[in-house]
């Protein structure tokens, strides 16, 4: 008698294999840099309404540019070498968890309005525990490396700039970006180089 299936190893499989290549890392971070780059320049620029309506339809445009890439780009770079995996439909838990995040996210950014040194540190420990979880439960040292890293930001913002409150959140999600970006390139680089395409292969 064969053994039973694991179900839940084989879910968590199957995103592995799909966080492989970093372009995962690499749309996280292009995301997270264009929403708080964008909402840094729509707070920079003049309260006018057509220049806030404007900034906005750019930010929306360029995440949904950045979701149609990032599918075109696993069609072309991924599949080719290391097989179609598709991936599981996030559950109701994974559902309720992500509008969790998003509701300590805005809480915090709300309170920052009053409280403006305490936004930063609070932001940077949600995110840096997504991290820290995602890094343990999928077996991906990046986002362990990731959960440190957005400590840090937070302590160089809050203790070299003057960055506070709602622009000190924005700014760490431009700076979370960069480096999750960062670390998907490297991570590209190195699937690229170990999973050459077929024709590619010496005989």
């Amino acid at each position: 008698m064969e053994p039973p299936v694991d179900i839940d190893d084989v879910t968590l499989s199957a995103q592995r294999h799909w966080m492989a290549d970093g372009l995962s890392e690499i749309m996280l971070g292009l995301l997270f840099l264009l929403i708080g780059g964008g909402l840094l320049v729509k707070l920079a620029l003049p309260r006018w309404l057509t220049l806030d309506l404007l900034t906005s339809a750019l930010t929306a445009a360029g995440a949904l540019g950045l979701s149609w890439g990032f599918k075109r780009l696993k069609q072309r770079i991924t599949f080719p070498r290391s097989g179609y995996v598709a991936l599981p439909e996030p559950t109701r838990l994974r559902w309720l968890s992500m509008f969790a995040m998003f509701g300590v996210v805005g809480v915090a950014s709300a309170i920052g309005l009053s409280a403006h040194m305490v936004v930063v540190p609070v932001v940077a420990a949600v995110f840096a525990t997504l991290f820290l979880w995602g890094g343990v439960k999928y077996k991906q040292t990046s986002m362990l490396g990731e959960a440190l890293l957005t400590l840090l930001f937070a302590v160089v913002s809050t203790r070299f700039t003057n960055l506070s409150g709602v622009e000190g959140v924005l700014a760490l999600m431009v700076m979370i970006g960069t480096s999750v970006a960062s670390i998907g390139a490297f991570r590209l680089r190195g699937f690229l180089r170990a999973n050459p395409r077929p024709q590619e292969t010496e005989a």
